[in-house]
């Protein structure tokens, strides 16, 4: 470990640099059907301690899939930004103004 991140954020790193150089893979994932497991990752993750601060991952992965429109109709407006609305409530995390700009750019 490099000055304490674990090995899910650096492929979480890895894959949100990928998929932000090569916009076109978002409808790859959206194909590939990993849409609605995201969801339900982030769905399970909210609310919980997490060792690996699972739902901060996810939320980074449906931030970088917003702009594709495979992956928006796969993950549904109202279902994500709902979602998210949930994370930061009742009280918000330490990464709440990042899941605020993530549900902003669903909504464009």
């Amino acid at each position: 470990m490099v000055r304490g991140e674990d090995v899910l954020t650096k492929v979480t790193n890895a894959l949100v640099c990928l998929l932000r150089a090569r916009r076109s893979m978002g409808g790859q994932v959206a194909q590939l059907g990993y849409v609605p497991k995201l969801l339900s990752l982030l769905r399970q993750s909210i609310g919980k301690p997490a060792r690996y601060n699972l739902m901060i991952q996810a939320i980074r992965f449906v931030e970088v899939l917003a702009p594709s429109a495979e992956c928006m109709r796969a993950m549904g407006k109202g279902q994500a930004c709902g979602l998210l609305v949930r994370s930061i409530k009742p009280e918000p995390h330490r990464d709440a103004s990042f899941t605020v700009e993530t549900v902003r750019r669903l909504i464009e």
